[in-house]
């Protein structure tokens, strides 16, 4: 169970840098 808790919480950090990584030159530009 605590397996399957760490795999979402490590797929909803890859999501989160996607983001960041597709939006922060927007923000600095």
């Amino acid at each position: 169970m605590d397996q399957l808790v760490l795999v979402l919480k490590s797929i909803r950090v890859t999501q989160w840098i996607k983001n960041v990584v597709v939006f922060a030159p927007i923000i600095f530009s």
